[in-house]
C-alpha cells in the first residue's frame, strides 16, 4: 500500500525515480494520491505498477484532453494494455466525460466507490452507469452520501427497476449506499 500526499520527503526526487526504488524491494497492489492528480502524470505513474489492484484517488484534473500529444496517446493506450486495476475510488465527483475516459483506461474495473455531496449526482451517475451496463464491467457500486437514508434508498432502487434488466442488490450502511448488479446468466 503506497500513498502520495502533497508534502510527500520524496520531492527531491521525482515519484518516477521513487517509485522505481521502491519497486526494487516490494510491490505495489495499492495506490494512494491525496491531491489533485493530472491524468497524463497518473498514466505514468501507473505505467510503473503493472500489479496495481486498487486505485484511491482525491482528485485528478481532466483539463485540456483535446490538447493529448502523441506520446501521451500511447501512453493511454499501453495503460489500458498493462493496467489491472479492478477497485477505484473517488473523493470528488467527476463529469461523466471523465467518468467514460477512466472506464476506458481501467477496462478491468468492477468496484466503483464515489463520494456524492447530493443525491442528484448520484442519481445522474448511476442512471448512466445502467445505460452503459452491457459495455461495463463494475457489478459493486458504492456511492457515499452525507445524506443517505432509507428514503433516497428507495428511490436508487426504483432508478434500477426502470432502467435495467439485471437482478441487483442494494444496501445502505450509514451514509454508504452498495448496489452490487449481478449478472444475468
Amino acid at each position: 500500500h503506497l500513498i502520495i500526499e502533497d508534502d510527500d520527503p520524496v520531492k527531491p526526487f521525482t515519484i518516477n525515480q521513487y517509485l522505481n526504488h521502491i519497486l526494487n524491494i516490494t510491490q505495489i497492489f495499492h495506490l494512494e494520491i491525496q491531491e489533485t492528480i493530472s491524468l497524463n502524470k497518473l498514466s505514468q505513474i501507473l505505467l510503473l505498477l503493472p500489479d496495481l489492484q486498487t486505485l484511491h484517488l482525491d482528485s485528478i484534473s481532466f483539463s485540456n484532453l483535446d490538447d493529448i500529444s502523441d506520446e501521451e496517446f500511447v501512453h493511454f493506450i499501453a495503460l489500458i494494455k498493462k493496467n489491472k486495476i479492478k477497485k477505484l475510488f473517488l473523493e470528488k465527483r467527476i463529469g461523466i466525460d471523465a467518468f467514460e475516459l477512466l472506464s476506458t483506461i481501467f477496462p478491468h474495473l468492477n468496484y466503483l466507490q464515489i463520494n456524492c455531496r447530493d443525491y442528484q449526482y448520484t442519481q445522474f451517475l448511476l442512471k448512466f452507469l445502467l445505460k452503459h451496463q452491457n459495455n461495463n464491467l463494475i457489478r459493486l457500486l458504492c456511492f457515499s452520501i452525507p445524506l443517505a437514508d432509507d428514503k433516497m434508498m428507495n428511490k436508487l432502487k426504483n432508478l434500477i427497476i426502470q432502467n435495467s434488466a439485471s437482478n441487483f442488490t442494494i444496501q445502505r450502511v450509514s451514509d454508504h449506499i452498495y448496489i452490487n448488479i449481478i449478472e444475468n446468466n
